[in-house]
């Protein structure tokens, strides 16, 4: 078969469970069918579907489309591909390895969940709590992937059973609304899930209740159903089940990776090499731990300008002149970088490593997602809406906001304190795009960047996947 294909199978892989669920690297291949006999042969399989998803966050697809895209990053090299996200110089006809690499990577998670559920729905070998509660939790992983794809590349091929011939790797796309139909389909079912704090201490980081609850919540959000996404976001911030971490630099050290305030994350995988990790590619060289960085990505200046002088996030942010040791250095130009994902110390911030946990959303997040739904559904902001974002504020070191705030001034609060609070994350993208800023907000940072609406409020499909499989045309709105 030719090397780029629209969908890539995935042989399973056999995750022994330890200390914590991840906690080897996948070594072996086991057939599906000998695989789903046991319970543990059960769970190794769908463990296997999560060191997917860590794939997926810790190299650099995930976070080049979601913040390098925006006004929240900035880029040191010359790389053309990356360039081309950057200053908005994609061309249909280009073919783009993050692109490419987001939409593959994305299509084995699938057929990897595809693969499990059709594995387990009639299984009777598996016993019952086990088989319902990985279907949920593979139907959760499915959702979660397809709700990336729809908002990066709109209309898709829906499958929902694994692709077993070669038939499958030339499927046509349904409408987007098909796809948010399966979405919500699937994140309800996962809404069956134990709650985090019923998960042992091994399992911690597997999709939960609420993790389902609050992806629904941000799928409502996104399709601007703000009631549903109300009544959803409530479920989660009326119960105790998260909380913020007290310390905003703790929260990204190893000692808290799924802590209460985590929702769902990508788990670190020990000895995973990945050259473009997070840890390395926003961090000065050296970094303040002195080991090396490739500093390829600075925080833009309209982002660090937004950080009050006190607020304490930036303790996780170097600009200028740092000392490391008895050393003085400067940042590559002046600009600033983050060591949000270096981790608290030398051992954690190995080159090539990840460090930390990506947490995909945190409670930070659900409780400024309130503050944005509630201030949408009422006239003028409520107390609910402050509290909320007052919250993250206060963790900050910052005073509370101002009461008073119209509509429209409190809409400008939240979108500056998701930014600070969530920068380098995987949000400002999608961010943008649901509130009709991005030509704004990217043009506004950088000039010569030309924007064009609506066509880049999505990508264009990936060109080493419509020249195989031409099922996929036509291409996005403004990229035929």
């Amino acid at each position: 078969m030719k090397k780029y294909y629209f969908l890539l199978l995935v042989a399973f892989v056999l995750v022994t469970s330890c200390e914590n669920f991840l906690n080897e690297v996948p070594k072996n291949f086991i057939s599906p069918e000998k695989l789903y006999t046991t319970n543990a042969g059960a769970i190794a399989g769908m463990n296997g579907v999560y060191s997917n998803i860590a794939f997926i966050a810790f190299d650099r697809p995930y976070y080049l489309m979601t913040e390098l895209s925006t006004d929240n990053m900035g880029l040191q090299t010359s790389n053309a591909e990356r360039l081309a996200l950057d200053k908005y110089l994609l061309t249909a006809n280009s073919s783009n390895s993050v692109l490419r690499t987001m939409w593959e990577r994305s299509w084995q998670v699938i057929n990897s969940a595809n693969d499990v559920i059709a594995s387990l729905e009639n299984n009777t070998s598996v016993s019952e709590n086990i088989r319902n509660r990985i279907l949920c939790e593979a139907s959760f992983i499915r959702a979660f992937n397809y709700f990336n794809l729809v908002r990066f590349w709109g209309d898709l091929p829906l499958l929902t059973q694994p692709s077993k011939s070669g038939d499958d790797f030339f499927v046509k796309s349904v409408s987007k609304t098909e796809i948010y139909n399966q979405i919500i389909k699937d994140f309800q079912r996962a809404e069956s899930l134990p709650k985090q704090s019923e998960y042992s201490s091994a399992d911690k980081g597997r999709a939960s209740q609420g993790a389902a609850k609050v992806y629904l919540a941000k799928v409502y959000l996104t399709l601007k159903d703000y009631q549903k996404a109300y009544s959803k976001i409530k479920e989660v911030t009326s119960t105790t089940e998260y909380d913020l971490v007290a310390s905003y630099s703790d929260l990204f050290s190893r000692a808290y990776n799924n802590s209460k305030e985590s929702v769902f994350a990508a788990q670190v995988i020990p000895d995973y090499n990945v050259t473009f990790s997070p840890a390395t590619n926003f961090s000065p060289n050296p970094t303040p731990y002195n080991t090396r960085a490739y500093f390829n990505f600075n925080i833009t200046t309209s982002l660090y300008n937004l950080f009050e002088s006190n607020d304490i996030r930036k303790s996780l942010i170097i600009k200028g002149t740092y000392t490391v040791g008895s050393t003085n250095y400067t940042t590559n130009g002046g600009f600033a970088f983050t060591t949000k994902y270096l981790g608290r110390s030398a051992e954690e911030a190995g080159e090539n490593k990840p460090a930390v946990n990506w947490m995909f959303t945190r409670y930070a997040d659900v409780l400024l997602m309130l503050a944005e739904i509630s201030n949408e559904i009422s006239n003028n902001p409520t107390t609910e809406t402050y509290v909320a974002i007052n919250r993250v504020r206060t963790r900050a070191g910052l005073a509370n906001l101002p009461i008073g705030l119209s509509k429209t001034q409190m809409f400008d609060e939240i979108d500056k304190e998701r930014r600070r609070e969530l920068f380098f994350e995987g949000h400002r993208w999608f961010d943008l795009v649901r509130w009709e800023k991005l030509k704004e907000k990217v043009e506004i940072d950088d000039p010569t960047v030309k924007v064009v609406i609506p066509k880049h409020y999505l990508f264009p499909l990936p060109f080493d996947a419509v020249s195989v499989n031409t099922n996929l045309l036509p291409n996005n709105l403004g990229w035929e």
